[in-house]
């Protein structure tokens, strides 16, 4: 019982030090002193975590943008589907616009955007949620990448085509 509560303990301290070290913004790590001390556990003394700056980010370039740009090294703007729709077809195109001549991975189906940096790629997905990774990277290595997460029931697609099955 006593380990159990020591690995809580450890846990959530690391835990901690990470959202610290997410919310903190130029601040340094203070070192552990004979003044301040570094937290103690059996058998020794917990290991800070410094986490690297990243370049992730879950903002959207507007309010219009409803999709979760994960990179945005290179613009990338989804039109299709809607972050978060419900659809009632599994086979869809996604499209939208990044850099023109850039390759765009749609969950692993490769196409290139057009002249106009516009794209179109075709894609199957499953009953339920699903996700979608969009990533564009253009001639110079430079990436953007979106996730989508869409509902798809196709249970409704006969009534919203007004046809009816029999069986």
């Amino acid at each position: 019982m006593k380990k159990k509560i020591l690995n809580t303990i450890a846990i959530f301290t690391l835990l901690s030090l990470i959202l610290a070290g997410c919310t903190q913004t130029t601040s340094p790590t203070p070192q552990p002193s004979a003044a301040n001390p570094a937290p103690m556990v059996s058998g020794g003394v917990l290991p800070t975590a410094t986490l690297p700056p990243t370049p992730i980010s879950t903002t959207a370039d507007n309010a219009a943008d409803s999709s979760t740009r994960l990179q945005s090294d290179l613009l990338l703007k989804v039109s299709e589907p809607a972050d978060a729709a419900t659809l009632t077809e599994a086979n869809i195109a996604v499209k939208g616009q990044t850099q023109p001549g850039a390759s765009v991975s749609v969950n692993d189906q490769i196409g290139t955007a057009d002249s106009q940096g516009n794209f179109s790629i075709p894609l199957s997905l499953d009953d339920g949620l699903n996700a979608i990774d969009i990533i564009a990277v253009d001639n110079n290595g430079n990436q953007g990448e979106v996730l989508l997460m869409v509902n798809v029931d196709s249970s409704n697609a006969s009534s919203s085509k007004g046809t009816a099955h029999r069986r």
